[in-house]
């Protein structure tokens, strides 16, 4: 297996890239937070990874895959509870609205998830036929990435209700 230098090489990779430093960038602000639209994200993610996960080759179920299933979702669980955590809650003064700093450690995180994902990808080669560790893998981490966004919205909004009203 060779890396080569081509646009189609090159586009995956600096995609997430870009997006992760405009975020970093963006995330020197707070921001408003609406407790009453944390749902809306995990709905319209939810079936755009379950329709991913469908269409997408799997490898034949074993105890093995499932584990790496199962180890996707509590993982990105994890993350998701944690990065909520990380994330600074304050409410305005003035106005009384939530706001929110997220944080940049977690913006990382992702970025080596889409390193991991990506380098899945090389290593099933040329060929287009990954191997199974390489599919449960790919499977794991779209799970991670549902299971995350569902739990750190779900923390957030836990954490939003818990904060004392302004007033």
């Amino acid at each position: 297996m060779t890396l080569e230098l081509t646009p189609q090489a090159i586009l995956p990779l600096a995609i997430p890239v870009i997006v992760v430093i405009v975020i970093l960038i963006r995330s020197r602000r707070h921001r408003r937070v609406h407790a009453e639209r944390l749902w809306i994200m995990p709905a319209l993610v939810t079936p755009l990874i379950l329709l991913g996960l469908w269409f997408q080759p799997h490898p034949a179920p074993s105890i093995l895959t499932v584990t790496i299933a199962l180890l996707g979702i509590a993982g990105g669980i994890a993350f998701g509870t944690w990065r909520s955590r990380m994330m600074t809650l304050s409410r305005d003064p003035g106005t009384g609205a939530v706001m929110m700093a997220p944080s940049r450690a977690a913006l990382l995180v992702i970025l080596a998830m889409f390193a991991v994902r990506n380098g899945l990808r090389w290593m099933a080669g040329d060929s287009g036929h990954p191997g199974a560790a390489a599919l449960a893998m790919t499977d794991a981490l779209m799970l991670f990435a549902l299971a995350m966004i569902i739990s750190q919205r779900v923390m957030l909004w836990r954490r939003i209700r818990a904060l004392p009203v302004a007033g």
